[in-house]
């Protein structure tokens, strides 16, 4: 797995943050070529016309052939995966990148100039396009500060001298800003948003700017055998001033008595009490056995690497640890949800749906004072074939009374309005939902996308997505429908020549476009889903 920066200053990272050097200039233009967007194959000659425009062919081909033997080197074993080559084209796997997403002001490939003509204006192309779209884009603007304390926790930095330890560090900062969002009388931007600093040397006057935040929670987690060290510290944002600072050396057993302390002496520090009779109503149950809480870190840390398989796993032994873990519980009711999303043939729609179905009611019967279990089980009945839309809809209005204020109700919230007809109100929760995350919010697009489609708006729907660089494969036929309904044929044909080239191999067309009909996503009959896609010369299985 690489993450690739290309806007603002170019770097590549392995998943775990650890940054690979690529020493060519010639090496760097080409990784951002072929990011933009990654699973897009180029042809060489595409490629040589870039990068080698001033050189005879010959010499051309020869310079590549150099330019990809230095940049596989520059990989190393971790990142060559990335990159697929054939005799006629190079793409980076999309499974294998993450490109992190521009922030406001980022110029694409900042200070990289190469003597190339044809390379110079094509730069000079994209970052003009760029330009364009961001001017219409209302994410991009500088948020305003809210009534109430802001604050955004950075990715805490893994100081355990193993990068294999990244998953407790990013684990323990998820859960901060978990616990921190419970407090009504905070602001607090979700995971998505300050996770796009991990790695990054910014200070946190322009943190504060782009996130629209009066505080900063920076901090570092060293793990080793039976201890762990965390330091953290609450800086403003206007000043720089420090606030506070704390270190705690604890007992591994110990991690869920230092984030409850973490928690309190930030809010303390910003004049917020957690005595609160709401706060404590939404406390969360902590894990049986430490094993149980570590597995399920690593299974959220490989989830964030697409790495469903290893997620699962772990998951399933955080349960043989804990049996009665209900966090456990409900992250696999949510994930079995989303799963049927893929449509991929490692199990059946309806074992999935069925699978969710069951980890969702243990959960809730272990535990019904958590949010983000209401959240779960709400999301279970809402897509799930043969959903029940009211349990859904009272389950989301419990998640929503537990705490009105996380990111990730208030998504799932939009989605389950929308199911039941009430498209404007979710129009509302997605507004909200996206002053959380003010940057990275990809997911937040595809929302939009769907509640425009399902009241009919494809335009509105089609403009909502149009500055994506990723969107997932799935969703490629979305975008194909939506422009059918336009009568936009020809553009409908390029988005399933899209699907067709870059579609799992397990991908099974038939079961998900009869998991799309039976879901609250569209109005339409599967009939007319597979109509419409077939005039789009989709090749869709009888």
């Amino acid at each position: 797995m690489l993450r690739l920066s290309i806007f603002g200053t170019f770097r590549v990272a392995d998943a775990l943050g650890n940054e690979i050097l690529v020493k060519s200039r010639k090496s760097r233009a080409l990784l951002a070529y072929l990011a933009l967007p990654p699973g897009k194959p180029r042809s060489r000659e595409q490629i040589m016309a870039l990068l080698w425009s001033n050189r005879g062919d010959q010499q051309a081909r020869s310079s590549l052939r150099q330019a990809l033997s230095g940049l596989r080197k520059d990989l190393g074993e971790q990142g060559r995966p990335a990159l697929r080559v054939t005799d006629e084209s190079l793409m980076l796997d999309s499974a294998q990148v993450v490109v992190e997403p521009a922030l406001q002001g980022d110029l694409l490939l900042d200070g990289l100039h190469l003597t190339d003509p044809a390379f110079e204006e094509w730069l000079r192309d994209e970052r003009l396009r760029r330009e364009d779209s961001q001017v219409t884009d209302p994410q991009l603007k500088t948020p305003p500060l809210p009534d109430k304390p802001s604050i955004a926790v950075l990715p805490f930095t893994n100081m355990s001298g193993d990068p294999e330890q990244e998953y407790f560090s990013d684990g323990i900062t998820e859960d901060i800003i978990t616990e921190l969002s419970r407090l009504p009388t905070l602001f607090v931007i979700a995971r998505n948003s300050s996770f796009v600093f991990k790695g990054k040397a910014v200070d946190v006057a322009e943190i504060g700017r782009k996130l629209g935040v009066q505080y900063v929670v920076e901090g570092s987690v060293r793990k080793a055998g039976p201890r762990v060290r965390i330091t953290a510290q609450l800086a403003e944002t206007t000043s720089g001033k420090h606030i506070w600072a704390e270190r705690y050396d604890r007992q591994l057993g110990d991690i869920f008595a230092v984030q409850d302390e973490l928690v309190e002496m930030i809010a303390s520090n910003l004049g917020r009490s957690l005595r609160d009779a709401a706060f404590d109503r939404v406390r969360r149950q902590p894990a049986g056995s430490l094993s149980a809480y570590e597995h399920l870190l690593r299974g959220r840390a490989a989830w964030w690497r697409s790495e469903s398989t290893k997620a699962f796993a772990h998951v399933e032994r955080a349960l043989k640890a804990d049996p009665d873990y209900a966090a456990a519980h409900a992250w696999l009711a949510t994930q079995y949800t989303y799963d049927q999303f893929k449509g991929e043939l490692d199990m059946t729609i309806d074992e999935r749906a069925e699978r969710a179905r069951q980890h969702a009611h243990m959960a809730l019967r272990l535990d019904d004072r958590d949010p983000f279990l209401h959240m779960a089980v709400s999301m279970v009945f809402c897509f799930t074939m043969g959903g029940d839309q009211a349990r859904a809809l009272r389950h989301s209005d419990i998640a929503i009374s537990l705490n009105p204020h996380d990111y990730e109700c208030m998504y799932c919230r939009a989605y389950v309005l929308m199911a039941n007809d009430r498209c404007r109100e979710a129009l509302d929760w997605l507004g909200r939902a996206r002053r959380l995350s003010p940057i990275a919010a990809y997911l937040l697009s595809e929302a939009y996308f769907d509640v425009f489609s399902k009241m009919g708006e494809h335009e509105k729907a089609l403009e909502t997505i149009g500055g994506q660089d990723y969107l997932p494969v799935n969703m490629y036929l979305h975008v194909a429908l939506a422009n059918a309904h336009l009568g936009r044929w020809d553009k409908a044909r390029s988005w399933v020549r899209k699907f067709e080239r870059e579609r799992p191999a397990h991908f099974d067309i038939r079961a998900y476009l009869r998991f799309v009909a039976g879901t609250p996503l569209s109005d339409m009959t599967h009939r007319d889903v597979v109509s419409l896609l077939r005039q789009a010369d989709l090749h869709v299985p009888d």
